[in-house]
């Protein structure tokens, strides 16, 4: 997980948040592609709902778009801010993984002003083009 975490660390675009998924994948979702353990543990970190994780942290959606560029061909731009994003959850559960206490990164990078995270999730229609 570690090392797929470094790699994408290293790159940006698709090819980061593809690496930055597999890290996430690796790390929580043993096993399997349901993205439960991941609303789970999130859930665990943050004291909500099993609900309120998934509407909040939106990992099906970002699961979503990982399947319609893996399966789709899906080129989309990926915002660093997304990849932020991303790098803060993994190091939410990775902390939670070392029994390490919650720096509640995830939630820290929401509260910034300008951050929107569906504005970084591209629509799931495939366009032209892509394959």
């Amino acid at each position: 997980s570690l090392r797929w975490f470094q790699a994408a660390l290293l790159e940006g675009g698709v090819d980061a948040f593809l690496k930055y998924w597999i890290a996430l994948e690796t790390l929580a979702m043993p096993n399997t592609s349901d993205v439960r353990p991941v609303h789970e543990t999130l859930r665990r970190i943050y004291n909500i709902t099993y609900q309120e994780a998934c509407e909040r942290f939106l990992v099906g959606r970002i699961s979503g778009l990982r399947n319609h560029i893996v399966h789709d061909g899906l080129q989309p731009r990926i915002d660093p801010r997304l990849e932020s994003y991303l790098t803060a959850i993994y190091l939410d559960i990775l902390f939670d993984s070392l029994g390490v206490p919650p720096e509640y990164r995830t939630a820290r990078e929401m509260a910034c002003p300008e951050f929107n995270l569906l504005a970084y999730l591209p629509s799931s229609k495939r366009r032209p083009g892509d394959r």
